[in-house]
């Protein structure tokens, strides 16, 4: 039988082959798509991250870790927290 799902981020899966081909071919969706606040750089490391060639990714979770820009990514939630909070007392 198969089994038909439905999936915010694979899409529709009509088989465990079709599964297969998307999981090992298909690259998968920018996960700003699904959250256009994350930063670029968060974005960036995480396809890197799901690379479909090991070679692609990183070798080391030092290496990932050290690819991520943490200032920058913390600078835009302390902006993005103080906008909401000034938009309450505002």
């Amino acid at each position: 039988a198969t089994h038909q799902r439905n999936d915010k981020i694979t899409g529709e899966i009509k088989s465990i082959t079709e599964a297969i081909r998307c999981h090992t071919q298909q690259p998968p969706p920018p996960p700003r798509t699904r959250n256009p606040d994350l930063p670029v750089e968060v974005e960036n490391t995480v396809l890197r991250a799901l690379g479909k060639r090991p070679a692609d990714r990183y070798t080391t979770a030092r290496e990932m870790a050290d690819a991520m820009d943490w200032k920058s990514i913390a600078a835009k939630y302390v902006r993005i927290f103080e906008s909401l909070d000034s938009q309450k007392t505002g």
